[in-house]
């Protein structure tokens, strides 16, 4: 029964150590995007950045729907200079999915927000919004995310809007924790003495 049971612990955990490299990899890091080239257009008939529900990306050099990232990248981002065109889908509010984002670049990576996690005025004329999702790219492990958007309009409904966002790769502990755990419960098992590990002294003969 021993046995049996350190066999299960480290087949739980077996994935995790013998799993291909490339593929066992979190995309790690983060990227950002800036307003310098960036214009935000609302729907049209709401100039409010406050009570906008929809937000179309429109960079000059790239036209509609589409954003420029800002430097520094960093980690699994590094490679996507400056002033990169970034294709969007329109950042929806109400519907899911939120957002897509494709970084491009040699990875081709995409994010996809499923979730709003909050929507936030950060003062006069400003709002925050926060979407988690997920990243994936070619040979890496599909990544949890956050991009955190902010918006400001200065002089309030119908001026120039500006934005900046980053999104950062934020990668799931579980599955580690999970591999502790199993690692854990292997060595515990091995470690641990029998119940019935002082024997029972036989009765002495009858004379």
């Amino acid at each position: 029964m021993k046995l049996g049971k350190v066999l299960f612990a480290l087949a739980l955990t077996a994935p995790f150590c013998l799993g291909t490299p490339s593929k066992a990899d979190f995309l790690t890091g983060s990227i950002a995007f800036s307003s310098d080239s960036t214009l935000i257009t609302l729907p049209v008939g709401d100039t409010d950045i406050l009570t906008a529900t929809a937000f179309s990306f429109s960079t000059v050099a790239g036209g509609a729907n589409t954003q420029a990232t800002a430097a520094p990248a960093t980690g699994s981002f590094a490679g996507v200079p400056a002033n990169t065109i970034i294709s969007s889908t329109q950042l929806d509010l109400i519907s899911s999915p939120h957002l897509v984002l494709n970084l491009g670049g040699p990875s081709g990576d995409f994010f996809t927000a499923n979730t709003l996690i909050s929507d936030g005025s950060g003062g006069a004329n400003s709002r925050t919004i926060e979407l988690s999702g997920l990243i994936t790219g070619p040979g890496f492990t599909a990544t949890p995310g956050n991009f955190i958007l902010t918006f400001s309009q200065s002089g309030g409904p119908g001026n120039a809007i500006g934005y900046s966002g980053t999104l950062s790769a934020v990668p799931e502990p579980a599955s580690l924790t999970l591999l502790g755990v199993g690692a854990l419960g292997a060595w515990r098992l091995v470690r641990r003495k029998p119940r019935r590990s002082e024997s029972i002294e036989a009765p002495e003969d009858v004379i």
